[in-house]
């Protein structure tokens, strides 16, 4: 599934490929830095952007993680507060790592699926739901983009008029997960990157339950969401890009 890269923290190509990782002096491939960034004049991916500012359901889901980590984690004898708080963190970010490789291989699965190739029991209730909703259309997945503006993205489904982003989440039949400005922040910069017009694209979040495949929730967001949600991502772009003092893009 490492094929399969999340879109955090990644760059674009003007072109719009993404520009995930840059050969090294000695030939091996790595990671794209700032540095790499500033020579190729790529652009900043939109997640790199919203993490300028604060996202309060991933810090408390991260504070809920620490507690449960303290709570469940059994003493060792002799250990110091110091070792075990070290322990405790490291369980904690265990728990959020697996928690992020379950929900890249469910995207990816969707991915596949979307692209026409097999179907697995996470991915059919999601190709299920958008050919009801959206019986007409050609879903493009994972569809990348840059804009002239100065940023890139990708972006989990789209179709002309429609930008659609899955997101992965414990949740039970009748829970309304989402609904966050980060979200709306994402979709509204990758209609803008698609070049789509906010007043009459559809953008909407689909959250795929990761206890029951068949549990899905749907998030539609108005015009006045999106217009809201693209001022709040471009003033931090305008943010990004001066305390980085990278301004070539823009």
């Amino acid at each position: 599934m490492t094929e399969f890269a999340t879109e955090a923290g990644h760059w674009y190509y003007p072109d719009g490929r993404p520009a995930y990782e840059t050969e090294a002096k000695n030939g091996a491939m790595r990671p794209t830095t700032l540095r790499d960034a500033r020579k190729l004049n790529l652009r900043p991916s939109v997640t790199k952007i919203i993490r300028e500012a604060a996202q309060p359901g991933l810090e408390r889901w991260k504070r809920n993680q620490l507690l449960l980590s303290a709570l469940t984690l059994p003493r060792v004898g002799g250990e110091s507060v110091e070792d075990f708080s070290k322990r405790v963190e490291i369980d904690s970010q265990a728990q959020g790592a697996k928690a992020r490789d379950r929900g890249t291989a469910i995207h990816a699965e969707i991915e596949i699926a979307l692209g026409g190739g097999g179907i697995s029991d996470f991915a059919l209730p999601v190709v299920k739901w958008l050919r009801d909703q959206f019986p007409d259309l050609k879903w493009q997945p994972e569809r990348s983009f840059a804009s002239g503006l100065g940023f890139g993205g990708k972006l989990d489904a789209y179709a002309p008029l429609v930008v659609c982003d899955f997101k992965t989440s414990e949740f039970e039949p009748g829970d309304e997960p989402g609904g966050w400005d980060e979200q709306l922040m994402q979709l509204a910069a990758c209609a803008i990157g698609l070049n789509e017009d906010l007043d009459k694209v559809q953008a909407f979040n689909l959250f795929v339950s990761t206890k029951r495949p068949d549990v899905l929730h749907a998030v539609y967001w108005k015009p006045e969401d999106l217009h809201r949600g693209w001022r709040m991502f471009d003033n931090l772009l305008s943010f990004w890009m001066l305390r980085n003092k990278y301004e070539s893009t823009r």
